[in-house]
């Protein structure tokens, strides 16, 4: 399941990665803390939504654990998705 420990090393940074199965728009992921860093042993889950009409429209990313990094379920700014349409 996305709640349970995976690659939390240096050398491999743990991802999974899921389509909703009734909305193949929305996916799931979860990834672990690195060993050394504020987030070791975290496991932070969070969403990427597509655009129905994508790829023409950048997908909405958001992250629903607190990381002291971005707010919860709140769109997070990257160049590459919908906060920024430009």
């Amino acid at each position: 399941t996305l709640s349970e420990p995976f690659n939390s090393s240096r050398e491999e940074c743990g991802i999974r990665l899921s389509p909703l199965r009734s909305n193949l728009l929305e996916w799931h992921f979860s990834f672990t803390g690195m060993e050394g860093s504020p987030y070791e042993g975290g496991i932070y889950h969070g969403k990427v939504r597509l655009h129905h009409e994508y790829p023409r429209k950048a997908p909405s990313i958001s992250l629903s654990t607190p990381s002291g990094r971005w707010e919860t379920d709140k769109e997070i700014c990257l160049s590459a998705s919908s906060y920024h349409q430009e």
